[in-house]
């Protein structure tokens, strides 16, 4: 009759090795559980900085219906880069605070709104009863690696890794108040 023992004779590291290979297999799934993370914050970051966007476009949409008759006339119409306007005018007081929220809320935000007299592209407007308003929020949001080869004085090549962190986003909205 046999005793209850177990004979090792045979499996001399067997146990080890499928250790390490399941610590391997984890430690893969982990660092591909952690690029996901890491996309899903990036996704979540741009949605978010859009999401804003889309809400100062609509804030100023309303202050420019607010003040019809100044709209029409280009008080609102203004450049990207362009400071707002000073004065103590609406339009001016608008375009102030439309272009601090920006600032403030937007890596780097800035807008323009320009008047136009066709809705496929921002042109000038001569009637201002028939006139489109291009708005447009841009600011920088993050961006992927670019990898550029240069060559240097003496003709020999080399690579340099140049992390472009950003890259312009926009939203244009075509408005008519």
């Amino acid at each position: 009759m046999k005793s209850g023992r177990f004979s090792t004779a045979g499996c001399g590291g067997a146990s080890l090795i499928e250790v390490l290979v399941a610590i391997l297999v984890l430690s893969l799934g982990l660092l591909g559980l952690a690029g996901m993370q890491a996309q899903g914050l990036k996704a979540m970051s741009s949605a978010q900085s859009r999401a804003l966007a889309s809400l100062q476009v609509q804030d100023i949409v309303d202050r420019m219906r607010a003040n019809r008759a100044r709209a029409d006339e280009g008080a609102y119409d203004l450049a990207a880069g362009d400071a707002a306007p000073g004065g103590d005018t609406v339009a001016a007081q608008d375009l102030r605070q439309w272009k601090a929220a920006l600032a403030s809320l937007l890596p780097e935000g800035d807008g323009s709104i320009a008047r136009s007299a066709s809705a496929d592209a921002p042109g000038h407007c001569e009637r201002a009863d028939s006139c489109f308003f291009w708005i447009t929020v841009q600011w920088l949001a993050l961006g992927e690696d670019d990898v550029e080869v240069r060559s240097d004085a003496s003709g020999s090549r080399a690579v340099e890794a140049e992390i472009r962190a950003r890259r312009l986003q926009r939203i244009v909205v075509v408005a008519v108040l």
